[in-house]
Protein backbone atom coordinates (compact mmCIF):
# COMPACT_ATOMS: atom_id res chain seq x y z
CA UNK A 1 0.00 0.00 0.00
CA UNK A 2 0.94 4.07 -0.45
CA UNK A 3 1.46 6.13 1.69
CA UNK A 4 0.89 9.89 0.90
CA UNK A 5 4.26 11.93 2.57
CA UNK A 6 2.04 13.88 4.90
CA UNK A 7 4.83 15.03 6.53
CA UNK A 8 4.96 17.11 3.01
CA UNK A 9 1.80 18.58 2.77
CA UNK A 10 2.21 20.29 6.66
CA UNK A 11 5.65 21.47 5.85
CA UNK A 12 4.14 23.46 3.29
CA UNK A 13 1.06 24.65 5.55
CA UNK A 14 4.08 25.33 8.41
CA UNK A 15 5.52 27.84 6.00
CA UNK A 16 2.28 29.86 6.28
CA UNK A 17 1.04 29.33 9.32
CA UNK A 18 3.26 27.90 12.14
CA UNK A 19 1.08 24.74 12.62
CA UNK A 20 1.25 21.97 14.49
CA UNK A 21 -0.36 19.01 12.64
CA UNK A 22 -2.16 17.28 15.21
CA UNK A 23 -2.83 13.07 14.78
CA UNK A 24 -4.63 12.22 11.91
CA UNK A 25 -6.36 8.23 10.91
CA UNK A 26 -6.97 5.90 8.58
CA UNK A 27 -9.96 5.88 6.40
CA UNK A 28 -11.49 3.08 8.31
CA UNK A 29 -10.84 4.63 11.87
CA UNK A 30 -7.92 2.85 12.54
CA UNK A 31 -4.86 4.35 13.20
CA UNK A 32 -2.29 4.38 9.92
CA UNK A 33 1.45 3.77 10.14
CA UNK A 34 3.83 6.27 11.19
CA UNK A 35 5.49 7.98 8.27
CA UNK A 36 8.71 8.72 8.01
CA UNK A 37 9.20 12.64 7.12
CA UNK A 38 11.80 13.42 4.37
CA UNK A 39 15.28 15.38 5.00
CA UNK A 40 14.26 18.90 5.79
CA UNK A 41 16.19 22.08 6.72
CA UNK A 42 13.43 24.38 6.95
CA UNK A 43 13.40 24.65 10.78
CA UNK A 44 13.10 22.24 14.34
CA UNK A 45 8.89 22.01 13.47
CA UNK A 46 9.20 20.33 9.81
CA UNK A 47 12.12 18.12 10.75
CA UNK A 48 9.94 16.62 13.56
CA UNK A 49 7.21 16.15 11.51
CA UNK A 50 8.04 13.03 10.90
CA UNK A 51 6.70 11.72 13.99
CA UNK A 52 3.15 12.45 13.23
CA UNK A 53 0.75 10.34 12.01
CA UNK A 54 -0.73 10.22 9.10
CA UNK A 55 -3.43 9.06 6.57
CA UNK A 56 -3.11 5.90 4.48
CA UNK A 57 -3.39 6.03 0.79
CA UNK A 58 -5.17 3.40 -1.03
CA UNK A 59 -5.13 3.48 -4.39
CA UNK A 60 -8.28 1.34 -5.34
CA UNK A 61 -10.37 3.76 -3.05
CA UNK A 62 -9.38 7.24 -3.69
CA UNK A 63 -7.19 9.40 -5.53
CA UNK A 64 -3.99 10.93 -4.08
CA UNK A 65 -5.33 13.91 -5.22
CA UNK A 66 -8.59 13.49 -3.11
CA UNK A 67 -6.88 12.56 -0.35
CA UNK A 68 -4.15 15.23 -0.46
CA UNK A 69 -7.08 17.94 -0.37
CA UNK A 70 -8.92 16.26 2.52
CA UNK A 71 -5.64 15.97 4.63
CA UNK A 72 -5.37 19.96 3.68
CA UNK A 73 -8.90 20.84 4.68
CA UNK A 74 -8.37 18.64 8.08
CA UNK A 75 -4.85 20.63 9.05
CA UNK A 76 -6.73 23.77 8.19
CA UNK A 77 -9.56 23.08 10.52
CA UNK A 78 -7.39 22.57 13.24
CA UNK A 79 -6.05 25.88 12.73
CA UNK A 80 -9.38 27.40 12.71
CA UNK A 81 -10.03 26.05 15.71
CA UNK A 82 -8.58 28.59 18.01
CA UNK A 83 -9.12 31.49 15.57
CA UNK A 84 -11.24 33.93 17.12
CA UNK A 85 -13.65 35.39 13.99
CA UNK A 86 -13.93 38.96 13.63
CA UNK A 87 -16.42 41.14 11.59
CA UNK A 88 -17.06 44.81 10.34
CA UNK A 89 -12.79 45.62 11.22
CA UNK A 90 -11.80 49.48 10.03
CA UNK A 91 -8.38 50.62 11.01
CA UNK A 92 -7.75 47.37 13.70
CA UNK A 93 -5.72 44.94 11.37
CA UNK A 94 -3.17 47.94 10.27
CA UNK A 95 -3.21 48.87 14.32
CA UNK A 96 -2.17 45.53 15.07
CA UNK A 97 0.02 44.95 12.83
CA UNK A 98 1.84 48.62 13.40
CA UNK A 99 1.69 47.59 16.89
CA UNK A 100 3.22 43.90 16.47
CA UNK A 101 6.28 45.62 14.26
CA UNK A 102 6.74 48.70 17.08
CA UNK A 103 7.18 45.71 20.27
CA UNK A 104 7.33 42.35 19.13
CA UNK A 105 10.41 40.34 19.26
CA UNK A 106 11.68 36.72 19.14
CA UNK A 107 11.79 37.27 23.43
CA UNK A 108 8.17 37.77 23.12
CA UNK A 109 6.02 40.68 24.97
CA UNK A 110 4.13 42.10 27.51
CA UNK A 111 1.46 44.37 26.21
CA UNK A 112 -0.70 46.55 27.98
CA UNK A 113 -4.03 47.89 26.45
CA UNK A 114 -5.64 50.59 27.83
CA UNK A 115 -8.70 53.05 27.41
CA UNK A 116 -11.99 53.85 27.96
CA UNK A 117 -14.85 51.62 27.61
CA UNK A 118 -16.06 51.10 24.31
CA UNK A 119 -13.19 52.09 23.01
CA UNK A 120 -11.76 48.75 20.90
CA UNK A 121 -9.78 47.10 23.03
CA UNK A 122 -10.89 43.69 23.19
CA UNK A 123 -11.25 44.40 19.36
CA UNK A 124 -7.87 44.92 19.33
CA UNK A 125 -6.82 42.71 21.52
CA UNK A 126 -8.17 39.90 19.48
CA UNK A 127 -6.65 41.21 16.58
CA UNK A 128 -3.22 41.19 17.53
CA UNK A 129 -4.19 36.95 18.98
CA UNK A 130 -5.40 36.08 15.42
CA UNK A 131 -2.03 37.62 13.90
CA UNK A 132 0.16 35.49 16.56
CA UNK A 133 -1.82 32.33 16.78
CA UNK A 134 0.58 30.24 14.23
CA UNK A 135 3.45 31.28 16.07
CA UNK A 136 2.18 29.09 19.16
CA UNK A 137 0.13 26.72 17.99
CA UNK A 138 -1.78 24.91 20.89
CA UNK A 139 -0.44 27.19 23.78
CA UNK A 140 -2.77 29.90 23.19
CA UNK A 141 -5.43 31.21 25.52
CA UNK A 142 -8.03 33.80 25.97
CA UNK A 143 -9.89 34.73 28.65
CA UNK A 144 -12.63 37.69 27.86
CA UNK A 145 -14.32 39.46 30.76
CA UNK A 146 -11.90 39.03 33.86
CA UNK A 147 -13.26 41.86 36.10
CA UNK A 148 -16.81 40.13 35.81
CA UNK A 149 -15.90 36.38 36.55
CA UNK A 150 -13.07 37.26 38.77
CA UNK A 151 -16.28 38.43 40.59
CA UNK A 152 -18.28 35.85 40.69
CA UNK A 153 -17.54 33.26 43.28
CA UNK A 154 -14.59 30.55 42.02
CA UNK A 155 -14.56 32.57 38.53
CA UNK A 156 -10.78 32.96 39.48
CA UNK A 157 -10.18 28.96 39.92
CA UNK A 158 -12.95 28.52 37.03
CA UNK A 159 -9.90 30.81 34.81
CA UNK A 160 -6.74 29.42 36.31
CA UNK A 161 -8.23 25.61 35.13
CA UNK A 162 -8.52 26.93 31.71
CA UNK A 163 -5.06 28.47 31.54
CA UNK A 164 -3.53 24.74 32.81
CA UNK A 165 -5.76 22.76 30.19
CA UNK A 166 -5.21 25.45 27.30
CA UNK A 167 -1.44 26.76 27.84
CA UNK A 168 -0.43 23.55 29.97
CA UNK A 169 -1.79 20.66 28.29
CA UNK A 170 -3.36 19.82 31.95
CA UNK A 171 -5.62 16.91 30.43
CA UNK A 172 -5.54 14.17 33.24
CA UNK A 173 -4.10 15.47 36.18
CA UNK A 174 -6.09 16.74 39.26
CA UNK A 175 -7.39 20.52 38.47
CA UNK A 176 -6.45 22.65 41.55
CA UNK A 177 -9.10 23.06 44.56
CA UNK A 178 -8.45 26.40 45.50
CA UNK A 179 -6.28 29.80 44.33
CA UNK A 180 -3.63 29.21 45.70
CA UNK A 181 -3.38 25.41 44.69
CA UNK A 182 -4.13 27.45 41.33
CA UNK A 183 -1.16 30.10 41.26
CA UNK A 184 1.16 27.13 42.45
CA UNK A 185 0.41 24.99 39.69
CA UNK A 186 0.92 27.82 37.41
CA UNK A 187 4.71 29.00 38.69
CA UNK A 188 5.54 25.03 38.29
CA UNK A 189 3.96 24.62 34.79
CA UNK A 190 3.41 28.00 33.08
CA UNK A 191 7.34 28.30 32.44
CA UNK A 192 8.00 25.39 30.65
CA UNK A 193 6.77 26.67 27.21
CA UNK A 194 6.25 30.06 25.40
CA UNK A 195 2.56 30.73 25.23
CA UNK A 196 -0.02 33.22 24.11
CA UNK A 197 -2.37 34.60 26.37
CA UNK A 198 -4.76 37.56 26.55
CA UNK A 199 -6.22 38.42 29.55
CA UNK A 200 -9.13 41.05 28.70
CA UNK A 201 -10.73 43.71 30.92
CA UNK A 202 -8.80 43.34 34.34
CA UNK A 203 -9.34 45.87 36.78
CA UNK A 204 -7.90 46.60 40.44
CA UNK A 205 -11.29 46.38 41.69
CA UNK A 206 -12.27 42.82 43.38
CA UNK A 207 -10.08 39.90 43.78
CA UNK A 208 -6.53 40.57 42.40
CA UNK A 209 -6.66 38.29 39.06
CA UNK A 210 -3.41 39.66 37.95
CA UNK A 211 -1.63 38.01 40.65
CA UNK A 212 -3.66 34.40 40.64
CA UNK A 213 -3.71 34.18 36.79
CA UNK A 214 0.02 35.64 35.12
CA UNK A 215 3.11 34.75 36.74
CA UNK A 216 5.14 37.17 35.52
CA UNK A 217 8.68 36.08 36.41
CA UNK A 218 7.98 32.42 35.58
CA UNK A 219 7.03 33.33 31.73
CA UNK A 220 9.53 30.97 29.00
CA UNK A 221 11.27 33.47 26.48
CA UNK A 222 9.25 33.53 23.45
CA UNK A 223 5.87 33.99 25.08
CA UNK A 224 3.38 37.18 24.40
CA UNK A 225 1.03 38.32 27.16
CA UNK A 226 -1.66 40.92 26.15
CA UNK A 227 -3.70 42.94 29.03
CA UNK A 228 -6.69 45.22 28.31
CA UNK A 229 -7.57 47.26 31.36
CA UNK A 230 -9.10 50.92 31.82
CA UNK A 231 -6.84 51.60 34.18
CA UNK A 232 -3.40 52.56 33.14
CA UNK A 233 -1.54 52.36 36.31
CA UNK A 234 -2.74 48.72 36.78
CA UNK A 235 -0.67 47.66 33.59
CA UNK A 236 2.73 49.37 35.03
CA UNK A 237 2.07 47.12 37.93
CA UNK A 238 1.24 44.34 35.99
CA UNK A 239 5.48 44.76 34.32
CA UNK A 240 3.80 45.42 30.74
CA UNK A 241 7.22 46.47 28.82
CA UNK A 242 4.79 48.67 27.20
CA UNK A 243 1.38 50.24 28.06
CA UNK A 244 -0.27 51.42 24.82
CA UNK A 245 -3.69 53.87 24.70
CA UNK A 246 -5.97 52.99 22.39
CA UNK A 247 -7.13 55.72 20.37
CA UNK A 248 -10.36 57.06 19.04
CA UNK A 249 -10.80 56.06 15.01
CA UNK A 250 -10.13 59.31 13.28
CA UNK A 251 -12.83 60.92 11.28
CA UNK A 252 -12.44 58.52 7.92
CA UNK A 253 -12.63 55.41 9.68
CA UNK A 254 -15.37 56.47 12.10
CA UNK A 255 -17.41 57.40 8.95
CA UNK A 256 -16.71 54.06 7.52
CA UNK A 257 -17.54 52.08 10.54
CA UNK A 258 -21.00 53.68 11.00
CA UNK A 259 -21.85 53.22 7.06
CA UNK A 260 -21.01 49.58 7.64
CA UNK A 261 -23.61 49.38 10.18
CA UNK A 262 -26.21 52.27 9.19
CA UNK A 263 -26.40 51.36 5.12
CA UNK A 264 -26.82 48.15 3.42
CA UNK A 265 -23.86 48.50 1.17
CA UNK A 266 -21.95 50.53 3.51
CA UNK A 267 -22.02 53.55 1.43
CA UNK A 268 -23.64 56.48 2.93
CA UNK A 269 -26.96 57.35 1.36
CA UNK A 270 -26.82 60.68 -0.78
CA UNK A 271 -29.57 62.10 0.92
CA UNK A 272 -27.46 62.12 4.39
CA UNK A 273 -24.15 63.11 3.23
CA UNK A 274 -24.42 65.92 5.32
CA UNK A 275 -26.09 64.59 8.75
CA UNK A 276 -23.97 61.82 9.01
CA UNK A 277 -20.36 63.29 9.45
CA UNK A 278 -22.52 65.16 12.31
CA UNK A 279 -23.64 61.81 13.44
CA UNK A 280 -20.33 60.58 13.60
CA UNK A 281 -19.33 63.36 15.59
CA UNK A 282 -21.80 63.25 17.85
CA UNK A 283 -20.94 59.56 18.78
CA UNK A 284 -17.59 60.93 19.63
CA UNK A 285 -15.41 58.62 17.36
CA UNK A 286 -15.97 55.52 19.78
CA UNK A 287 -16.42 52.85 18.03
CA UNK A 288 -19.32 50.65 20.26
CA UNK A 289 -21.62 53.64 19.90
CA UNK A 290 -20.73 54.19 15.95
CA UNK A 291 -21.87 50.42 15.66
CA UNK A 292 -24.84 50.48 18.01
CA UNK A 293 -26.10 53.97 16.74
CA UNK A 294 -25.39 53.05 12.83
CA UNK A 295 -27.46 49.41 13.48
CA UNK A 296 -30.28 51.51 15.48
CA UNK A 297 -30.32 53.96 12.43
CA UNK A 298 -30.11 51.07 9.26
CA UNK A 299 -33.57 51.28 7.46
CA UNK A 300 -35.07 54.25 9.30
CA UNK A 301 -36.66 57.27 6.83
CA UNK A 302 -34.43 60.41 6.65
CA UNK A 303 -36.61 62.14 8.67
CA UNK A 304 -35.77 60.31 11.80
CA UNK A 305 -32.14 60.99 11.74
CA UNK A 306 -32.28 64.84 13.11
CA UNK A 307 -33.97 63.98 16.04
CA UNK A 308 -31.56 61.33 16.82
CA UNK A 309 -28.68 64.01 16.00
CA UNK A 310 -30.55 65.97 18.73
CA UNK A 311 -30.39 63.53 21.15
CA UNK A 312 -26.69 62.52 20.69
CA UNK A 313 -25.93 66.03 20.91
CA UNK A 314 -27.86 66.36 24.45
CA UNK A 315 -26.27 63.21 25.28
CA UNK A 316 -22.71 64.69 24.67
CA UNK A 317 -22.80 67.88 26.29
CA UNK A 318 -24.37 66.33 29.51
CA UNK A 319 -22.15 66.73 32.58
CA UNK A 320 -20.86 63.83 34.34
CA UNK A 321 -18.08 61.21 33.71
CA UNK A 322 -16.86 59.63 29.74
CA UNK A 323 -19.24 56.40 30.87
CA UNK A 324 -22.21 58.19 32.14
CA UNK A 325 -22.41 60.15 28.77
CA UNK A 326 -21.66 56.79 26.76
CA UNK A 327 -24.39 54.99 28.37
CA UNK A 328 -26.83 58.17 27.33
CA UNK A 329 -25.46 57.70 23.49
CA UNK A 330 -26.13 53.68 24.00
CA UNK A 331 -29.51 54.40 25.55
CA UNK A 332 -30.86 56.40 22.70
CA UNK A 333 -31.21 52.63 20.63
CA UNK A 334 -32.25 50.92 23.89
CA UNK A 335 -35.33 53.30 24.09
CA UNK A 336 -35.84 52.92 20.54
CA UNK A 337 -37.29 49.04 21.20
CA UNK A 338 -40.58 47.76 21.91
CA UNK A 339 -41.30 47.20 25.56
CA UNK A 340 -40.65 43.45 24.98
CA UNK A 341 -37.57 43.68 23.31
CA UNK A 342 -36.56 45.85 26.40
CA UNK A 343 -37.58 42.79 28.75
CA UNK A 344 -35.17 40.81 26.48
CA UNK A 345 -32.66 42.82 26.45
CA UNK A 346 -32.82 43.46 30.75
CA UNK A 347 -32.87 40.12 31.20
CA UNK A 348 -29.90 38.93 29.09
CA UNK A 349 -28.22 42.02 31.18
CA UNK A 350 -29.09 41.30 34.34
CA UNK A 351 -29.64 37.38 34.48
CA UNK A 352 -29.22 35.34 31.21
CA UNK A 353 -25.42 36.46 29.85
CA UNK A 354 -23.28 33.33 29.37
CA UNK A 355 -26.37 31.38 29.26
CA UNK A 356 -27.20 29.26 25.89
CA UNK A 357 -29.38 31.45 23.67
CA UNK A 358 -31.66 28.39 23.02
CA UNK A 359 -32.93 28.79 26.81
CA UNK A 360 -33.16 31.98 26.63
CA UNK A 361 -36.05 31.87 23.94
CA UNK A 362 -37.59 29.28 25.12
CA UNK A 363 -38.30 31.07 28.46
CA UNK A 364 -39.79 34.19 25.99
CA UNK A 365 -41.47 31.60 24.03
CA UNK A 366 -43.17 30.76 27.22
CA UNK A 367 -44.10 33.87 27.73
CA UNK A 368 -45.54 34.37 24.20
CA UNK A 369 -42.60 36.63 23.34
CA UNK A 370 -41.74 36.75 19.53
CA UNK A 371 -38.42 35.59 20.79
CA UNK A 372 -36.76 34.27 17.20
CA UNK A 373 -37.79 37.96 15.60
CA UNK A 374 -36.83 39.61 19.05
CA UNK A 375 -33.25 38.37 19.50
CA UNK A 376 -32.98 38.89 15.65
CA UNK A 377 -33.89 42.73 16.49
CA UNK A 378 -31.03 42.52 18.99
CA UNK A 379 -28.96 41.12 16.97
CA UNK A 380 -28.86 43.18 14.45
CA UNK A 381 -28.79 46.33 16.72
CA UNK A 382 -25.31 45.07 18.00
CA UNK A 383 -27.08 45.45 21.61
CA UNK A 384 -25.58 41.28 22.31
CA UNK A 385 -24.45 38.99 20.37
CA UNK A 386 -24.26 34.96 20.45
CA UNK A 387 -20.93 33.62 20.89
CA UNK A 388 -18.82 30.65 19.22
CA UNK A 389 -20.73 28.58 21.62
CA UNK A 390 -24.09 29.55 21.10
CA UNK A 391 -23.96 30.98 24.66
CA UNK A 392 -25.53 34.81 25.02
CA UNK A 393 -23.44 37.90 24.99
CA UNK A 394 -22.43 41.54 25.02
CA UNK A 395 -20.05 44.26 25.56
CA UNK A 396 -19.50 45.69 29.22
CA UNK A 397 -20.54 49.03 28.28
CA UNK A 398 -24.22 47.94 27.15
CA UNK A 399 -24.69 44.95 30.42
CA UNK A 400 -23.47 48.05 32.90
CA UNK A 401 -26.03 50.22 31.04
CA UNK A 402 -28.57 47.90 31.19
CA UNK A 403 -27.81 47.08 34.71
CA UNK A 404 -28.49 50.65 35.68
CA UNK A 405 -31.59 50.63 33.84
CA UNK A 406 -32.42 48.05 36.18
CA UNK A 407 -31.05 49.34 39.22
CA UNK A 408 -32.79 52.74 38.98
CA UNK A 409 -35.82 52.59 36.22
CA UNK A 410 -36.39 53.71 33.25
CA UNK A 411 -36.21 57.43 34.24
CA UNK A 412 -32.28 56.87 36.12
CA UNK A 413 -32.99 58.70 38.56
CA UNK A 414 -32.30 56.83 41.71
CA UNK A 415 -31.68 53.39 42.91
CA UNK A 416 -35.37 51.35 43.66
CA UNK A 417 -35.90 49.70 46.53
CA UNK A 418 -34.95 45.98 46.17
CA UNK A 419 -38.35 45.14 46.45
CA UNK A 420 -39.42 47.38 43.66
CA UNK A 421 -36.80 45.55 41.51
CA UNK A 422 -37.76 42.80 38.35
CA UNK A 423 -34.54 41.27 38.31
CA UNK A 424 -31.65 40.66 40.85
CA UNK A 425 -28.27 39.45 40.40
CA UNK A 426 -26.58 39.76 43.95
CA UNK A 427 -23.07 39.44 45.00
CA UNK A 428 -21.77 36.81 48.05
CA UNK A 429 -22.06 40.21 50.03
CA UNK A 430 -24.94 41.70 48.41
CA UNK A 431 -26.47 38.19 49.56
CA UNK A 432 -25.14 38.27 53.18
CA UNK A 433 -26.36 41.36 53.69
CA UNK A 434 -29.79 41.11 52.37
CA UNK A 435 -30.31 36.93 53.97
CA UNK A 436 -29.33 38.10 57.36
CA UNK A 437 -32.97 39.80 57.31
CA UNK A 438 -35.76 37.35 58.36
CA UNK A 439 -37.11 37.46 54.64
CA UNK A 440 -37.84 38.97 51.73
CA UNK A 441 -40.85 39.93 50.51
CA UNK A 442 -40.29 40.26 46.53
CA UNK A 443 -44.14 41.10 44.42
CA UNK A 444 -42.66 42.35 41.35
CA UNK A 445 -39.43 39.73 40.76
CA UNK A 446 -39.22 38.47 37.61
CA UNK A 447 -35.69 36.43 36.94
CA UNK A 448 -33.16 35.79 40.07
CA UNK A 449 -29.40 35.28 39.36
CA UNK A 450 -27.76 34.17 42.74
CA UNK A 451 -23.37 33.07 42.73
CA UNK A 452 -24.37 31.10 46.05
CA UNK A 453 -26.74 30.16 48.44
CA UNK A 454 -28.19 32.57 50.71
CA UNK A 455 -27.19 31.01 53.74
CA UNK A 456 -28.91 32.85 56.28
CA UNK A 457 -32.81 33.16 54.66
CA UNK A 458 -35.44 32.08 56.55
CA UNK A 459 -38.59 33.15 54.62
CA UNK A 460 -38.73 33.80 50.86
CA UNK A 461 -42.13 35.35 49.46
CA UNK A 462 -42.16 35.89 46.15
CA UNK A 463 -45.87 35.51 45.73
CA UNK A 464 -48.09 36.72 42.45
CA UNK A 465 -44.73 37.55 40.93
CA UNK A 466 -43.74 36.52 37.70
CA UNK A 467 -40.60 34.42 38.99
CA UNK A 468 -40.13 31.61 36.56
CA UNK A 469 -37.10 29.80 37.94
CA UNK A 470 -35.25 29.53 41.22
CA UNK A 471 -31.51 29.31 42.21
CA UNK A 472 -30.05 25.68 41.98
CA UNK A 473 -29.58 25.53 45.82
CA UNK A 474 -32.28 27.12 48.41
CA UNK A 475 -30.37 27.34 51.97
CA UNK A 476 -31.01 24.69 54.75
CA UNK A 477 -32.29 27.87 57.18
CA UNK A 478 -35.02 28.81 54.61
CA UNK A 479 -38.47 27.72 56.59
CA UNK A 480 -40.86 28.93 54.10
CA UNK A 481 -40.92 29.51 50.20
CA UNK A 482 -44.06 30.72 49.33
CA UNK A 483 -44.78 30.50 45.17
CA UNK A 484 -48.37 31.07 45.40
CA UNK A 485 -49.86 32.84 42.48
Amino acid sequence: MESLPVAVIAALILGFGGFVLRRFKAKDGTASKQLQAPAVTAGPEVNSIGSVTGWEHKPTEQSLSDLVTRVTGDILEALAANHRHQDGLVGVEARAQQLLDDHYTHQGMVLGLTGMGGIGKTTLATALYNRLLPHYRTTSCVLLDVRSVAAEPGGLLQMQQRILKELCSWRDAPLPVDVRQGRDLLYNHLGNRKVLLVLDDVSAEGPDALTALLIRDKLHAGSCIIITSRDGDLLKRAGCQTAVAVDFLSVEQSTQLFALHAFPDGSVAPDLQELVPQVVDACGRLPLTLKVLGSYLKGTPSTVWPDTLRQLKTARDLPGSDDDKVFQRLRISYDGLGWQQQQMFLDVACLLLGRRAATAKRAWAGLDWPSEASLSLLLGRCLLTVDEDSNLAMHDQLRDMGRAIEERGPGMQQDLPVTDRKRLWLSDEEQINWSRKAGGVLPNLAGLHATACFSHLAVLDVCGSDLDSLPDKLPASLQELDLAA
